[in-house]
């Protein structure tokens, strides 16, 4: 996963506005401009054996909303580095938890790898 200086270059790089919400040892949270139309807010973390990034988007009204498919690309591709697998989990429902309607999270474990399906079947 990448750290919070390595985000912040490439947002500057690439010319994004971008907002730091908060940081702490363990990971920091960050709003990222959708081009006018809202925020995406994100906190990124890799505490308790787990590199973490969680988001919404913020419109202008200020109500919030599920991220899209392609805004989850994005940010799994600003927050971890090209060859790192990390993965969307649907628990069992007895295990679903569901603490911030419209926040979707991508996980992947600090060490060791996922275990994952044949690259045909990906």
């Amino acid at each position: 996963m990448k750290r919070q200086a390595e985000i912040e270059k490439l947002l500057k790089i690439n010319q994004k506005k971008y907002k730091m919400l908060g940081s702490g040892s363990d990971g920091f949270a960050i709003a990222i401009d959708m081009a006018g139309d809202g925020w995406m807010e994100c906190i990124a973390s890799w505490g308790k054996a787990w590199d973490h990034v969680s988001l919404k988007i913020r419109l202008k009204s200020e109500e919030c909303r599920t991220p899209t498919w392609s805004e989850m690309c994005y940010a799994k591709a600003l927050f971890f580095h090209p060859t790192e697998w990390a993965v969307q989990y649907h628990p069992a429902e007895k295990d679903q938890v569901n603490n911030h309607p419209n926040v979707l999270h991508i996980w992947k474990p600090n060490k060791g790898t996922i275990h994952r399906p044949p690259k045909e079947f990906v």
